[in-house]
């Protein structure tokens, strides 16, 4: 998997995850993290290739401007009974 943004930029900072292996037809989430720093338009392609085929995938992401969103989760306390 590799990315690349249209335009480089030092405020910006891409992470994901090692590589995935996906079987034929398999189905899978992969997370991709964009922090930027600044406002304004960040534009990248995302590319999922098959080395061995040679197979491959691609995506357009576009960020028009800053969003503000927080994901959080916890676990369910466990309920004990004395």
């Amino acid at each position: 998997m590799t990315w690349k943004l249209d335009e480089e930029d030092p405020s910006i900072f891409i992470n994901g995850a090692d590589p995935i292996d996906l079987s034929m037809g398999a189905l899978k989430k992969y997370k991709l993290t964009l922090l930027a720093l600044k406002p304004g338009k960040t534009a990248m392609t995302i590319t999922f290739k098959n080395e061995d085929t040679h197979e491959y995938i691609f995506y357009r992401v576009v960020r028009l401007s800053p969003i503000f969103s927080f994901l959080l989760t916890s676990q369910e306390p466990e309920h004990r009974r004395c």
